[in-house]
């Protein structure tokens, strides 16, 4: 009996921990929208929605399962974590850089040049790599059963692109300053 109680506890203080993350990402993430798009106008908001949108795509095409799969493979076998962590970064920078090509053809497509171009670019990319990177930890912390280093992660995540995305535009750099 004790040990049920145990596991209890472990899935609740787990379930705490992505809980207080999910909250501090609901809350600031739209308070971040509102306030770039009030700051930035409707233009360069726009090219911020696009590339958030479409980086938003390639991260689901280049994850295709990866995340589950390898809640699935290493849930039974913590001890391989190391082992398995070399092959799965090189996987992530890998889906990573063919996302950021990928989306560098398509703004060029989509006729965006100069200044914005590059800011559209460099939004893309933070969001496919940087993300990419994030949920392949997430899934490694899941599968270990260490949830409060993903809520960690997720708030850290959360506060830097608060903070350094509202003085970026604060300090009037625009859709550049953003990126």
């Amino acid at each position: 009996m004790q040990g049920h109680w145990g596991d209890i506890k472990r899935i609740l203080r787990n379930i705490g921990y992505i809980f207080g993350g999910g909250v501090f990402r609901a809350i600031l993430t739209p308070l971040f929208l509102v306030i770039i798009a009030r700051s930035l106008g409707a233009e360069d908001f726009g090219g911020y929605s696009f590339a958030f949108s479409l980086a938003s795509i390639l991260l689901v095409l280049g994850d295709m399962g990866l995340s589950k799969l390898v809640v699935r493979e290493l849930a039974p076998r913590r001890e391989h974590a190391s082992k398995y962590l070399g092959g799965l970064l090189l996987l992530r920078l890998a889906t990573g850089v063919t996302g950021s090509l990928v989306l560098y053809a398509f703004i060029r497509w989509a006729g965006k040049r100069g200044d914005t171009g590059w800011a559209l670019l460099l939004i893309g990319m933070s969001l496919v790599l940087s993300t990419g990177l994030r949920r392949l930890f997430d899934a490694v912390f899941q599968a270990l059963e260490e949830m409060k280093y993903q809520a960690c992660m997720d708030m850290v995540d959360v506060f830097l692109t608060f903070g350094l995305g509202v003085y970026a535009v604060r300090s009037g750099w625009g859709l550049q300053g953003v990126a």
